[in-house]
C-alpha cells in the first residue's frame, strides 16, 4: 500500500520550520548582527536558522516558541539531565563552602 504523503522540496520544509519557529528566526536574525554567522558556536549551525532554547529541565528542553525536545545532544549534562536537584544542590553548596 503506497502511502498518500508526498515528499517535500526543500523549499517547502524551509518554510515549514520557518512558519513553526517565527520567535527562533526573529532571534536570529538578530543574532546575525552580532555574531559570524548569526551563532556562538559551530555546533549550533543549523539550516536555515538554530532553534533557540529558553529553558531546560532534566532531559528536556523547550524553544522560544513553546516546542519541547528530548536533548539528546552530546554535553556536559546528558548523563546528568539540566537543572537535576542534586546537580543544584551541589553547585550550590559548593559555591558557599568556598570552593
Amino acid at each position: 500500500m503506497q502511502s498518500r504523503m508526498q515528499p517535500l522540496s526543500a523549499v517547502e520544509l524551509d518554510d515549514a520550520y520557518a512558519k513553526s519557529l517565527p520567535n527562533s528566526q526573529q532571534l536570529f536574525t538578530r543574532a546575525q548582527r552580532i555574531f559570524p554567522d548569526g551563532v556562538t558556536h559551530d555546533n549550533r549551525r543549523m539550516q536555515p536558522f538554530p532553534i533557540y532554547i529558553e529553558r531546560a529541565e532534566g532531559a528536556y528542553k523547550w524553544d522560544v516558541d513553546g516546542h519541547r525536545y528530548i536533548d539528546y545532544w552530546m554535553g556536559p549534562t546528558s548523563t546528568t539531565g539540566w537543572g537535576t536537584e542534586l546537580c543544584c544542590w551541589a553547585i550550590v553548596h559548593l559555591r558557599f563552602a568556598g570552593r
